[in-house]
């Protein structure tokens, strides 16, 4: 059942939501909005900033937060933002930093999602050169580091592509958009000062100061769908989405050894399979991770098995007839009180999960 409900402003596309302190961060392509989690007030919002098209990309990426601030990149342009979340008031702004200039073209800039760590910002991204030219379809994918208190760029390594030795299909030029690509336009997980990150076809790990350390790609000998399925990591299980062949699969690894735990299907029953190439990030509450499918299913997964441990369709809930241009393409998120949070078009939601 909906809880409360609230116009925001119109034609509003979020995919990411922070809740922190009983206050809601949404980040949108128009601005960054900070509410109230019980009652949805506003209580700040910063419009977009002068010189940019607008904040982050919304289809597939999320901001990154530190304990009194959060950190949004620019959709394009290669700008990062420090924004406090007391005030809204933003802290500090690099210009073009997110781009290695030697390497940017127009229109190849696609921030990524950036991750906060003992005083650092790490950045991935998708610009630059396409890897194979005859193509033109996508570009070299990157890795940048910043200090969180001053701005600061302190550096930026290229993506290595993906190799021959996660799929036959890796230098078969039938195959170059499907097997070859490195963009990193996802999100990073750090563990243990190591940098976890779905760049293309493949996972890749790297030290704090940007070294590859290791790769691979999916269990069947395979790469990885390109899709810019955000990666997440909980309760030691790295989490890792694939979509091929019209099917959604969640491949949980081990996050030191690499080693292939458990696969799962993204369906309710067996039967029905969900898309999730542009749905939001997934949200977990004690051993249960709960995906959005981009149908509108809410499918919850034992984080230690895979087994499917809940099913909701969302759009039963909130669909509006007198809202004939509805679209719920918002952000989304699940609270330890089993309360989930979602946008549309023109509102945030705070549901109640059925039992």
């Amino acid at each position: 059942k909906i809880i409360w409900s609230k116009r925001l402003v119109t034609d509003l596309f979020a995919e990411n939501m922070i809740l922190d302190n009983g206050r809601i961060f949404i980040v949108d392509l128009g601005g960054v909005y900070c509410l109230n989690s019980q009652t949805g007030d506003i209580i700040w919002n910063l419009p977009v900033q002068s010189g940019t098209v607008g904040f982050q990309n919304p289809f597939f990426t999320s901001s990154a937060q530190s304990g009194d601030a959060i950190f949004v990149p620019s959709w394009q342009g290669g700008d990062l933002f420090k924004i406090s979340k007391a005030t809204g008031q933003v802290v500090w702004r690099t210009k073009g930093t997110l781009s290695d200039k030697a390497n940017y073209s127009v229109g190849g800039n696609w921030n990524g999602s950036p991750l906060y760590s003992k005083g650092r910002v790490y950045v991935p991204a998708r610009y630059g050169i396409s890897i194979f030219p005859e193509s033109g379809l996508y570009h070299d994918g990157s890795v940048a580091c910043f200090d969180a208190n001053t701005g600061e760029r302190l550096w930026i390594k290229i993506v290595p592509p993906m190799e021959k030795r996660f799929s036959k299909f890796v230098g078969d030029p039938k195959f170059p958009l499907d097997y070859w690509t490195n963009v990193a336009m996802a999100n990073i997980i750090i563990l243990d000062d190591t940098l976890m990150i779905k760049t293309g076809n493949a996972l890749t790990w790297m030290d704090i100061d940007g070294n590859v350390s290791s790769r691979c790609g999916a269990p069947d000998a395979h790469g990885l769908n390109e899709g810019p399925n955000q990666i997440r990591f909980w309760r030691n299980h790295l989490l890792v989405g694939d979509y091929k062949n019209d099917m959604s699969k969640f491949y949980s690894l081990d996050p030191k050894t690499h080693q292939f735990e458990w696969t799962t299907i993204m369906s309710e029953n067996r039967s029905e399979y969900h898309s999730f190439l542009f749905s939001p990030a997934p949200s977990y509450v004690g051993n249960t991770v709960y995906f959005l499918s981009d149908d509108y299913f809410v499918l919850g997964v034992d984080v230690e098995t895979g087994i499917r441990k809940y099913a909701m369709y969302l759009q039963d809930a909130i669909r509006d007839k007198n809202l004939s241009d509805q679209v719920l393409d918002g952000g989304f998120l699940v609270d330890e009180d089993h309360h989930i949070f979602i946008m549309d078009n023109h509102y945030i939601y705070c549901l109640q999960m059925n039992q």
